[in-house]
């Protein structure tokens, strides 16, 4: 198993595609103010790898750090989730 790279800039390629593909609407890469480092981690008795991140979102009382969470196998985003709550970002 395959743990997601980081690119010169710091940032995961995979995610960055799969935030462009619109796999999520909440934010964009650009919105990522900060790239985490990769953790194994056994979901539902399946290894997969978890990538932390912060991003930027604006709202009607400003803007906040949202610290988001992907998971990702054998090369594809498998979720992108909320990582206090655990919910499915949109």
């Amino acid at each position: 198993m395959i743990a997601p790279q980081k690119d010169g800039a710091g940032a995961y390629p995979l995610l960055v595609s799969s935030l462009l593909a619109g796999d999520v609407t909440e934010f964009k890469p650009a919105d990522v103010r900060k790239w985490g480092n990769v953790t194994e981690e056994t979901v539902d008795g399946i290894r997969q790898w978890r990538v932390d991140l912060v991003y930027e979102l604006t709202t009607a009382f400003g803007p906040f750090d949202v610290t988001a969470s992907a998971y990702v196998k054998d090369g594809k985003v498998l979720r992108w989730i909320y990582t206090g709550s655990g919910e499915v970002i949109p």
